[in-house]
């Protein structure tokens, strides 16, 4: 089996999230500005399959396609939408607003499945 790592900032980083690339750690979503529900609406504009990182990841998976026997299982993953709605709004920020604001992060849910 193989199985290419991802680390968890790709998906949140395509969608504008500021990240920090530190040179001994895995990259990192750092929230720079407080995101806003407002905000969703921008970030519905944004097309990821340009993202350069996003599309080094998919490639890995064509290319694993190609030039695997048949029988090595060949295995991805995504973000799923709790976590990217946590990295795109900052954990603390997403827990506070599921009790305050539920519907809202339902919203930035449902958005982070659809681009998933």
């Amino acid at each position: 089996m193989v199985f290419p790592l991802m680390d968890l900032s790709v998906e949140a980083n395509a969608l504008g999230r500021f990240t920090i690339f530190p040179r001994e750690e895995t990259p990192t979503v750092y929230v720079k500005e407080k995101f806003q529900f407002e905000d969703l609406e921008k970030m519905r504009e944004i097309d990821v399959s340009f993202d350069t990182r996003l599309i080094g990841y998919v490639e890995t998976m064509k290319l694993m396609k190609l030039g695997l026997p048949s029988k090595i299982i060949r295995g991805a993953y995504v973000t799923e939408p709790f976590t990217l709605a946590s990295l795109i709004m900052g954990a603390k920020d997403a827990v506070m607003s599921i009790l305050k604001s539920p519907t809202e992060f339902h919203d930035l849910c449902d958005f982070a499945t659809s681009h998933n």
